[in-house]
C-alpha cells in the first residue's frame, strides 16, 4: 500500500524517455498490473512493431544456441527451466 511502481528503461545504456500519457494509460487500462509493465516494455523496447521479440521466443536448447543467442542481442534476460523428467 501507497507504494509507486517505478519503471526506468535503457536502450544501448542511455535512458528511454517515457511520455507521461503512457503512465496514465498502465493506471486506467491496466491498474498498475504486470500486463501494464509487460505493454510499456513492449512499446519502448521492442525491436518490431508489436513488440512481441521481448515476451514470446523460442526455448533455446542447446548451449550454442543461447551463446549465439546472447552474442545477437544488446539486451538479452534470460531464465533456466529443468525439463520435465530431468
Amino acid at each position: 500500500p501507497h507504494m509507486v511502481p517505478t519503471t526506468i528503461l535503457f536502450r544501448s545504456g542511455r535512458p528511454v524517455t517515457v511520455q507521461p500519457k503512457d503512465f496514465e494509460r498502465i493506471r486506467e487500462s491496466y491498474q498498475g498490473n504486470p500486463d501494464g509493465q509487460k505493454w510499456l516494455n513492449n512499446k519502448y523496447l521492442g525491436a518490431d512493431t508489436a513488440g512481441s521479440n521481448l515476451q514470446y521466443v523460442v526455448p533455446l536448447a542447446s548451449l550454442k544456441k543461447h551463446k549465439k543467442f546472447l552474442k545477437g542481442n544488446d539486451l538479452a534476460v534470460t531464465g533456466h527451466f529443468k525439463r520435465e523428467n530431468d
